[in-house]
């Protein structure tokens, strides 16, 4: 399923071909992370036990006369220590503790993400809909869990048309940065839009601010935030 499901997020992200997804591919990597956890155990434990044993009965041996004791244990965990040892250096420079955590801090340090989020999560209520584009919508809308039109398909909703949905997302988009076509002037009220957040690098392609797009509720040198006009025809 870790396989499958990195299949799936790869050729979505590459060749836009839409498999039947689950969830993330990072929950069976969890899972799978468990399961090694426990196996190493078993297969240290098989790998280790021969030589451990044969070293302990050496000494035994040896020690006999002078009424040496068993030293499996000790053999045991010194095997334990050195595996440790000698694996620690490839440890600290995994991925996870290098160039994810660069990615982590990349992202907090994204202040103008961080003010979206904190002024969502202070002013727009979890029952409303913001329409957005792609990458915000993973972060920071997704991680304030308001509704959107669509998201990534990794994480979007098995039961729903996937799409359909990024279909209308886009062409609400569309609409907005050019007023065509005309068809997605209606999909603002079946979505129940409420607000967009559109980036400022994405609101220059605009010709004019759009009939939707009502006052400006949020703005900083990232981003934007409209309150869909309801008293618009249509939406």
């Amino acid at each position: 399923m870790y396989l499958y499901s990195t299949l799936v997020a790869g050729l979505d992200s590459k060749f836009k071909i839409h498999l039947p997804g689950t969830v993330p591919s990072f929950h069976y990597f969890f899972y799978l992370k468990a399961l090694q956890s426990v196996f190493f155990g078993f297969g240290f434990l098989a790998l280790v036990k021969p030589i451990v044993l044969r070293a302990n009965n050496f000494i035994k041996n040896r020690t006999r006369r002078t009424g040496g004791g068993n030293y499996f244990n000790y053999f045991f965990i010194i095997a334990v220590l050195l595996c440790i040892f000698f694996y620690f250096p490839f440890y600290k420079d995994r991925d996870d503790f290098v160039s994810l955590r660069e990615q982590a801090i990349k992202k907090q340090n994204d202040r103008d993400k961080i003010e979206v989020y904190h002024y969502i999560m202070e002013n727009i209520s979890p029952d409303k809909v913001i329409l957005c584009e792609k990458d915000p919508s993973l972060f920071p809308v997704m991680a304030t869990a308001r509704k959107m039109v669509s998201i990534a398909f990794t994480f979007s909703n098995p039961y729903l048309d996937f799409e359909k949905r990024e279909d209308d997302r886009n062409n609400m988009l569309l609409f907005l940065a050019t007023g065509k076509p005309l068809e997605a002037k209606p999909l603002f009220a079946a979505y129940q839009v409420n607000f967009v957040l559109l980036s400022n690098n994405e609101l220059q392609i605009f010709k004019t601010i759009a009939p939707p797009l009502g006052e400006t509720v949020f703005k900083n040198s990232g981003y934007s935030i409209f309150a869909v006009n309801k008293s618009e025809p249509g939406f």
